[in-house]
């Protein structure tokens, strides 16, 4: 992988790497939270999100099916998020269910890092999911804010 600034990796690590909630409470004041809003392998709770409110992408966290399949956002934080209007066949007074239009379009449509940086963002999903890149090479990255330190290789014989 090309050498990329500091901030680009950071955005991507945010939205890729699967953070446990005390990985966040540890870099939070590295992390990019507006990536990190739109990280779908992130444990969502309702503890998460409360102990981070203002650092939250309100926007990006309502865009974030796995946010949505954790918790409602809008009954939990009425002030942050308006309940979707129900636009299907059910007819309610607000919809939870992803296949409604409504809901459908905002994750359909949603951004990410992906369209932006699509081989990186595949890469570097690789990657993570693999387990190559762990937790230590990660705060290692942030502690030195050098790229290098996310694609070392790890030998032991």
């Amino acid at each position: 992988m090309k050498h990329y600034s500091f901030e680009i990796l950071n955005k991507l690590i945010s939205e890729i790497y699967p953070f446990t909630s005390g990985n966040i409470e540890e870099l939070q004041d590295y992390l990019d939270f507006q990536g990190l809003s739109r990280n779908k392998n992130i444990k969502w709770s309702l503890g998460l999100i409360t102990e981070f409110y203002n650092k939250w992408d309100w926007e990006a966290l309502e865009e974030n099916r796995a946010v949505f399949d954790s918790l409602t956002l809008g009954l939990f934080f009425p002030d942050k998020v308006t309940l979707p209007a129900c636009e299907c066949y059910r007819k309610l007074e607000f919809c939870d269910y992803a296949s409604c239009r409504v809901n459908y379009n905002k994750f359909h449509f949603a951004r990410s890092l992906h369209s932006q940086y699509p081989q990186e963002f595949i890469k570097l999903a690789m990657m993570c999911e693999s387990g190559f890149i762990d937790f230590e090479m990660v705060k290692d990255f942030y502690m030195t804010k050098n790229s290098e330190k996310l694609l070392r290789f790890r030998i032991s014989i």
